[in-house]
């Protein structure tokens, strides 16, 4: 009897390390084929990733080359620097815009193409940024360019910058009066010049050739 319980036990011995060996040879292959599996993920990923860049690198050079479509910017020498430091359309130049090709006067000044002043005619001058100056919008169509249609017996002069703000209309009228007469002055005022902390130009004051002052903007960007 107990010949026959030792010889089951050796079995039941026998039986668990081939079931032990036969699950540590599945795990095994289970974890190559887990590490396999990710390989090839990350294969595919990266081979994606790769395509999908070099397609978009190919299409822009392809898009520039031909020119098929406009970028967006300003010409690298359209903005300039004054004697000043602050920045300023280069003067009697034509470069693009946003697309579009827009014209300056020797101001600097932002005018159709082949526009010329009429010194016997009174001035309007615009004070404004990128709103007034219509950036990527032909001339004729801008809001000046809507004016300047409209009132035909002026000089409308556009001073508008891109990026200019409140602290640079004062030297652009300073420097106008200088050879000008101001007869009206349209300011283009837009939320990115309301500043509720400061207010740079309250205290700057224009004179205008006639019986008249007038205290430029001031307190304009308070509530």
């Amino acid at each position: 009897m107990d010949y026959y319980l030792d010889y089951l036990v050796k079995i039941f011995c026998v039986l668990k390390e081939i079931k032990i060996a036969i699950g540590s040879t599945e795990t095994t292959r289970f974890s190559r084929w887990k590490n396999s599996f990710s390989f090839k993920i990350k294969k595919i990923l990266l081979i994606n990733f790769f395509s999908v860049f070099i397609f978009f690198f190919i299409l822009e050079i392809y898009l520039r080359t031909f020119k098929l479509i406009n970028f967006n910017g300003v010409d690298k020498n359209f903005l300039v620097k004054n004697l000043n430091g602050n920045v300023e359309n280069n003067k009697n130049f034509q470069g693009i815009v946003f697309g579009n090709l827009a014209y300056t006067d020797e101001n600097g000044f932002r005018i159709p193409k082949n526009y010329n002043y009429n010194k016997k005619s009174k001035n309007i001058l615009i004070l404004g940024d990128s709103n007034a100056f219509g950036p990527g919008v032909d001339e004729e169509k801008t809001f000046v360019g809507l004016i300047r249609g409209s009132f035909k017996d002026y000089n409308v002069y556009n001073s508008s910058v891109v990026g200019y703000n409140l602290k640079n209309y004062h030297e652009i009228i300073q420097n106008f009066l200088k050879s000008n007469k101001i007869e009206k002055l349209v300011l283009f005022l837009d939320l990115n010049d309301i500043d509720l902390k400061t207010n740079p130009l309250e205290d700057e004051i224009v004179n205008f050739e006639g019986n008249y002052n007038i205290n430029l903007f001031r307190k304009i960007n308070f509530f």
